[in-house]
């Protein structure tokens, strides 16, 4: 007589499907974690723009309130360097300008190139003799210079570099990216928007399109490093 055991069902180890399952979700998820951000740039950042463009928007009544960070003392003499921020319609803008005493040392010494304008008295003094109500107030926070010329508050420098680092782990960790090489990949995601949104979308399949054979790993780190930096170069980032 034969006595049947119970069978003892064994965990299977995750299939291959599985596992590009799991990795096209975390893809989506990095997509989704590096939209949300581009979102906040563009809400709590400000894009460059002109003073001359600060100086119709005040005339036009569209600007009633500006903030500035830098400048000369009462009766100091020299030159600093001025931020100015403002709000129009939805998003806000930023510029910097030169405050010059006297303001012929400025042409003199050549130091005009890279502001968009050059006052010898403040920047509160120059607009209120636009719109004497304007109100000016001096920044309260800090900042740092973000993608495109964007200016961003200091804390966003925290989640853009854990959003950097996640990236750049997964990278590592995934299965074998399409079109190019790890290293390639690392190279083309840290060149700009640009190259991480090519990783993001291109480096393997995405949910909803189907399935189908991985892409050759065309390019290679030495390429793709020297495409980096050409594209640094062209897009000024």
């Amino acid at each position: 007589m034969s006595i049947d055991r119970p069978s003892v069902e064994r965990a299977s180890p995750p299939t291959a499907d599985g596992w590009t399952s799991l990795a096209r979700g975390i893809r989506v998820a990095l997509v989704g974690c590096w939209l949300a951000f581009a979102v906040l740039v563009a809400v709590v950042g400000a894009r460059p723009s002109t003073f001359g463009d600060l100086e119709s928007a005040v005339v036009a009544g569209h600007v009633d309130e500006v903030q500035v960070d830098g400048g000369l003392e009462t009766e100091g003499e020299g030159f600093a360097t001025v931020r100015v921020t403002w709000r129009e319609g939805l998003f806000a803008r930023t510029t910097e300008v030169l405050q010059a005493r006297p303001l012929a040392a400025a042409r003199r010494d050549d130091v005009v190139p890279g502001f968009t304008a050059v006052l010898d008295s403040t920047v509160g003094e120059r607009l209120r003799e636009l719109a004497p109500g304007i109100k000016v107030h001096e920044a309260d926070e800090s900042t740092t210079n973000g993608p495109a010329g964007w200016t961003l508050p200091g804390w966003s420098t925290w989640p853009s570099v854990l959003l950097v680092v996640l990236t750049a782990l997964w990278v590592l960790a995934s299965p074998p990216p399409w079109h190019a090489t790890r290293w390639a990949w690392i190279w083309l995601a840290s060149s700009g928007p640009l190259g991480l949104a090519a990783y993001l979308l291109l480096s393997g399949p995405l949910p909803g399109l189907g399935r189908r054979l991985a892409a050759p790993q065309w390019l290679s780190g030495g390429w793709a490093f020297l495409l980096a930096i050409g594209l640094r170069a062209l897009l000024g980032w």
